[in-house]
């Protein structure tokens, strides 16, 4: 072998080496990002990762109730994010005004009974103020419309009175300037489909046929799935039979066609629609029952041949496409009714999808509808999600964003004087009947409430307490004197386990001459099963006495100078005995 060649031989040894220590150092940088750990919910070519990102704990305006649906936008027009709530326990629409710092104001509860299925918002009489559509089964069924008067929202417009309906939008169909309505029908197999309404641009709709009758739908979602400046559809079809994903290709006059289905069998709650791949061609989202989330890509002609399976298990109530980390690619963000938390899939250009470890986000929990906007105004998306007994959370993101907290000096003025206080956190804790045992939703309640006692310095606990004389069967009374005690106890008596001393905890115990309703009433039934809790910012760190800023947890009264309930507004009783919501001891709700 000449010199020459072995000069070359000995320089391409030394190129491979250098290559195979440099894989070497990819290799043990990938293995820094990747955590090989198994990870839940993880489909193929999903991987899990360790994140620097962390998102806050929850400083949602609702820490009790069940609530399935959401929408999000500034309905003061202050300039700031403000959050809508549809309760399906009591069942009623809820509005929380935002100040950008993590406080909310309950500004209004909207007078409807049912099961608040679905909302959305949008400017439906084009005055600049964003109104609300709503869907409800139960008492109120069909469709609502409601009209935003300067911040304050009137009596409900009914779009339809009938049907049961479930997921809706918003969009300008027919190109016309107006919003018209479209909402997927679960009425029955043959009596369901997908109805849509054209507006008038005065807060009014004209019914359409829409694209179908048949099959019951749970959800819908737009898009211009074939690039041809028209609205199209695509509907998240539910049960064993005729479950599919569907689409429809407007003509932009309310006609629709047919294309063949996504998919012909499962059973879908929810359905985005996004760029997900950048290609600059729509793909949907799906999320289903038992049967994972699916990213189906768009060819940009009404097809979808090609899908990213993200999971295959679960039951997930939502998925959607959303840009969480600020790297221009689209994330998916889904939530899982069978308590199993909300789960986010990181889009990757090196690695396709991937999985964060622990962020903060929860792992367990009942969650129905999600959303996403600014709440701190830091320049990053934030989640919104509505839970099964937690009410409505709030997580901002990022390490340095975590939640604030209203300090001493928030809470006097120049001269030193008391101003309005305003709670940390405020809840309610509910008892089985003739129990004094804590469910699970409320141990999570009374942790919740636990971690901002151990973190925040001067936070203090006042609990109100509903206590009758007599038996639950009394008339007099509904509520059960010894019983009451018993529960009142459980309560305290977790906190002190916990090591909060006895002088944090306010107790004011309310007998029947400070029943809020008369004995007999439906809401006096709902005062003897729960113990409403305010946890507040005392003056001084010792909270002594004569420091405690003093807080009512239920502000609002009516004329006659009776506390209200925090899911009552005047005149509006939750129905307890039609819903069923409280068992009955000798035919008589607790």
């Amino acid at each position: 072998m000449s010199i020459a060649s072995k000069r070359a031989k000995i320089i391409s040894t030394l190129i491979f080496l250098a290559i195979l220590v440099g894989c070497g150092n990819i290799l043990e940088t990938r293995r820094e990002l990747l955590d090989t750990e198994k990870a839940p919910f993880k489909g193929p070519g999903v991987h899990r990762y360790r994140s620097d990102q962390r998102w806050s704990r929850d400083f949602g305006p609702e820490q009790s109730g069940h609530f399935r649906s959401l929408t999000l936008g500034d309905f003061n027009n202050d300039g700031k994010v403000d959050v809508v709530g549809g309760s399906y326990e009591p069942g009623a629409i809820f509005l929380w005004f935002g100040d950008d710092a993590g406080n909310w104001e309950r500004a209004q509860r909207f007078k409807i009974r049912g099961d608040i299925r679905s909302l959305a918002a949008g400017d439906l009489n084009n005055d600049g103020w964003l109104d609300i559509i709503s869907t409800s089964m139960g008492d109120t069924n069909g469709v609502q419309a409601w009209i935003n008067e300067n911040g304050r929202f009137g009596d409900p417009q009914p779009v339809s009175e009938k049907d049961l309906f479930d997921g809706l939008r918003l969009a300008d169909i027919d190109n016309d300037g107006n919003l018209d309505v479209i909402a997927a029908n679960k009425t029955s197999v043959f009596k369901g489909g997908i109805n849509v309404w054209m507006g008038t641009g005065k807060g009014t709709f004209i019914q359409e046929s829409g694209p179908t009758r048949r099959n019951m739908y749970s959800d819908v979602e737009v898009g211009d799935f074939d690039n041809d400046g028209k609205i199209d559809l695509v509907g998240a079809a539910w049960g064993e039979d005729g479950g599919a994903l569907r689409v429809w290709l407007g003509s932009g006059d309310g006609r629709w066609s047919a294309v063949e289905s996504i998919v012909d069998i499962g059973s879908f709650w929810g359905v985005d629609v996004a760029d997900v791949n950048g290609d600059g061609n729509p793909d949907i989202i799906s999320a289903a029952n038992f049967d994972g989330v699916k990213i189906h890509y768009g060819n940009g002609e009404g097809g979808f041949s090609k899908k990213k399976v993200l999971t295959k298990k679960g039951n997930f109530w939502r998925a959607k496409a959303v840009d969480l980390n600020n790297d221009g690619l689209l994330d998916i963000a889904a939530t899982l009714s069978d308590n199993n938390g909300i789960i986010v899939w990181y889009q990757a250009s090196m690695f396709k999808w991937m999985i964060a470890r622990d962020e903060g986000l929860p792992k367990d929990g009942y969650y129905f509808d999600i959303g996403f906007a600014d709440f701190n105004s830091d320049n990053n998306l934030d989640i919104a999600a509505t839970t099964y007994g937690e009410g409505v959370k709030i997580w901002l993101r990022g390490i340095d964003h975590q939640a604030e907290l209203q300090t001493e000096n928030d809470l006097v003025d120049e001269e030193g004087e008391i101003k309005l206080p305003v709670p940390v956190l405020e809840t309610s804790v509910f008892f089985d009947t003739e129990t004094s045992d804590l469910s699970a939703e409320s141990t999570k309640s009374l942790n919740n409430l636990l971690n901002v006692l151990n973190s925040v310095e001067g936070t203090v606990l006042n609990f109100k307490k509903y206590s009758g004389s007599g038996r639950v069967e009394a008339k007099q009374s509904s509520v059960d004197q010894a019983l009451s005690e018993a529960r009142l106890k459980t309560v305290t008596d977790y906190f002190i386990s916990k090591d909060i001393s006895q002088e944090r905890i306010e107790i004011d115990i309310r007998r029947d001459s400070h029943f809020m309703n008369e004995a007999g009433e439906d809401s006096a039934w709902q005062e003897g099963r729960r113990i409403d809790i305010a946890l507040n910012y005392g003056k001084s760190p010792d909270n002594r006495q004569e420091d405690k800023a003093k807080f009512d947890a239920n502000p609002e009264s009516d004329e006659a100078g009776r506390y209200a309930y925090p899911f009552l507004e005047k005149g509006d009783l939750i129905p307890v005995k039609e819903y069923k919501a409280w068992r009955e001891v000798n035919g008589i709700p607790e």
